[in-house]
């Protein structure tokens, strides 16, 4: 696995639309439904236009404990929830532990600062289908989703 990534958000922001058509698999008409999960306003604003551009319908929390609730209360199920792991008011571990709990069967992705190996292994370790180091590039981030919904 990978954990270097040589992408600025100045430039996921410019040349989103430039790889998103070229990198997704049409495998079906449904429109494919991610939450984003990040407490950082700008990586969610630049999660939610790649993803948008991709054709997905996007829905965002900025806390923590808003996500188990938005998977709850959606009223279609949702596809992928890509997690950030630090939040002001709880960690993404802390999640990843309650989705396991409840035997959640909604693919995470886990995209995060965090570089130290234990972390992303716990990570992984606690359920999350992959792990995508900030910054990252539309291509990266559109092809890990892609395998987590190969995976679901």
């Amino acid at each position: 696995m990978a954990l270097t990534a040589n992408w600025s958000h100045e430039n996921i922001s410019r040349s989103r639309t430039i790889e998103v058509d070229s990198h997704m698999s049409q495998t079906s008409t449904q429109v494919k439904r991610v939450l984003v999960a990040d407490d950082s306003a700008i990586s969610r604003m630049n999660l939610a236009g790649i993803l948008r551009d991709a054709g997905f319908e996007v829905q965002q929390v900025a806390r923590a404990s808003d996500i188990i609730t938005k998977i709850d209360t959606s009223p279609v199920p949702l596809d992928v929830l890509i997690l950030d792991l630090y939040f002001s008011d709880h960690n993404g571990i802390e999640i990843l532990s309650q989705l396991q709990q409840r035997s959640s069967s909604i693919p995470v992705l886990v995209v995060s600062t965090e570089t130290d190996r234990q972390v992303v292994f716990k990570a992984l370790q606690m359920g999350a289908k992959d792990y995508i180091i900030k910054p990252f590039s539309p291509a990266q981030i559109l092809e890990k989703i892609e395998k987590c919904l190969s995976r679901k």
